[in-house]
């Protein structure tokens, strides 16, 4: 049994993706025993080495809205739409609580999210001035539209945007192509955003880890977590290992917290996305990322391939591969940029992203003991950092900006 020393506060960690080695470094620099439990091998094997690398406030609004619903109940049964679900009772009350929440909720959460990304941009540079070798780059991002009335859409949301602090500069197709000239798209324009940036997600997790695991930080891997029990000194984490005893706990498990965090907090559903590398040495990587917005995929360069990344489906905690979609994928990621055509392809990624209904992480004290940090659906990785920061100062009792909005606890009144 590991047990609690006495001499520092140990901290357990549920979770070894982005948000749990994030947290894990912060608390460890500030002078806590940490240990991470996760059950695969290594650190950020599930949600957060297969993602599109975004750290982009114009994406950080909420993962789906109303309409955005109803276009998901039209693409039933179609199956290589971009966003699927399946019929499980557990979705009934999270897609309910999804369409209660109204324009402004959808707009406050947009304004929460834009704020924690124009913030974890900063941080996320800040990293890599310190040395973590993320590939971090901020080379903006393009929003792309082949259909006009999307794009007439889209000009809207732009204004919005800029209203919340982002730099959203609509552009014709003349202009998409002055910004990257091998985007080969049928496009009537897009939306240019130039303070966006991206890292390579498996290059960030390796250093992440490799970072806190200098620290001091053990890694517990291949360890499952049963069950946390109240104990007179913390909590005593069940696993397929032994007991853990910590003082206090963070759950950071992603879509597969909510086995963990009991009622009442079950608005937590696994959204899969896929994804799939090309490799083409020689051949011109993209400019920038690009989001081909009628195909709802995402493209990113890094510096040895280029990942096309998308789709959301629920579908429970089932992460396998459906074989069309991945297609869909390759589809549209060789027709945006056609000198990819050749390419080699890796054996496509899926995973589970952690989303709640109105788009905002849970992030806060289930009791005096454990805490919850998770619901970041597909900006875990870019919200790391800033997630870091403010657990640390939860731990510290100092209190954080949008406390009442993470609050775990909102969707039980």
């Amino acid at each position: 049994m590991h047990q609690v020393t006495g001499a520092r506060e140990r901290v357990a960690i549920i979770g070894a993706g982005a948000i749990g080695a994030a947290i894990a470094c912060e608390l460890a620099e500030s002078g806590r025993e940490v240990v991470v439990i996760d059950a695969l091998d290594t650190w950020g094997l599930g949600c957060s080495d297969g993602n599109a690398g975004y750290i982009c406030p114009s994406h950080a609004g909420p993962w789906a809205t109303r309409r955005e619903m109803g276009q998901a109940v039209r693409w039933l049964g179609k199956r290589e739409s971009p966003l699927a679900m399946r019929p499980l009772p557990s979705l009934v009350p999270f897609f309910g609580q999804l369409m209660r929440v109204d324009e402004t909720g959808m707009r406050r959460s947009g304004t929460v999210n834009r704020a924690m990304a124009r913030r974890a941009v900063e941080l996320h540079r800040r990293l890599a001035e310190s040395g973590l070798d993320s590939g971090f780059r901020q080379d903006g991002l393009l929003d792309v539209y082949r259909d006009e009335r999307r794009f007439d859409d889209a000009r809207v949301i732009a204004e919005q945007q800029r209203a919340d602090g982002v730099d959203a500069r609509v552009v014709d197709a003349r202009g998409l192509a002055a910004l990257d000239p091998g985007l080969d798209v049928e496009a009537v324009g897009g939306v240019w955003y130039p303070g966006d940036a991206h890292c390579d997600p498996v290059r960030f997790m390796r250093a992440i880890g490799w970072r806190a695991e200098a620290r001091g930080v053990e890694l517990m891997a291949r360890t499952r977590v049963t069950s946390l029990e109240r104990h007179r000194r913390g909590v005593r984490v069940q696993t397929s290992a032994g007991a853990v005893l910590a003082d206090r706990v963070v759950i950071a498990a992603g879509a597969a917290s909510v086995r963990l965090a009991r009622r009442p907090y079950p608005m937590l559903q696994g959204g899969r996305g896929y994804s799939v590398d090309f490799t083409a040495p020689g051949v011109a990587a993209p400019k920038r990322p690009v989001v081909l917005q009628e195909d709802r995929v995402a493209i990113t360069p890094f510096a040895d391939r280029m990942r096309v990344a998308g789709m959301m489906m629920f579908t429970g905690l089932d992460e396998s591969i459906d074989a069309r979609r991945v297609d869909a994928l390759t589809r549209a990621g060789t027709r945006a940029f056609p000198e990819w055509g050749e390419a080699t392809i890796s054996a496509p990624w899926a995973g589970l992203r952690p989303c709640t209904p109105d788009g905002l992480p849970l992030l806060g004290w289930v009791n005096d003991r454990v805490m919850l940090a998770t619901g970041h659906a597909m900006l875990g990785l870019a919200l790391a950092p800033d997630t870091a920061e403010r657990v640390r100062a939860l731990f510290e009792g100092a209190a954080i900006e949008y406390a009442d909005a993470l609050n775990p606890r909102r969707f039980s009144h």
